[in-house]
């Protein structure tokens, strides 16, 4: 079973790792955007992708990327697409 807030930390550092950022998990909340996170930049969301991709073993489209626009949508689509 996927522990939720185990997973929901792993996705958060994950962003953060490949932007840079120098935010630290705990200021970034699910309404936050993507692209108000400092350090983003589109090479940086194809990374986030690609790890996202890697880490999960799972395949994102291009639709579902262009409606991933807060951490919570990201979150939630990883959630539903991994192994529970």
């Amino acid at each position: 079973m996927v522990d939720s807030k185990k997973l929901y930390c792993d996705i958060i550092k994950m962003v953060l790792d490949n932007l840079e950022s120098s935010l630290d998990v705990t200021e970034v909340d699910n309404s936050m955007a993507l692209d108000e996170i400092p350090g983003w930049s589109s090479l940086g969301w194809v990374s986030i992708m690609s790890a996202v991709q890697e880490k999960f073993n799972i395949k994102v489209s291009i639709e579902d990327v262009e409606n991933i626009i807060t951490i919570g949508d990201l979150v939630t689509y990883i959630s539903g697409h991994t192994e529970t």
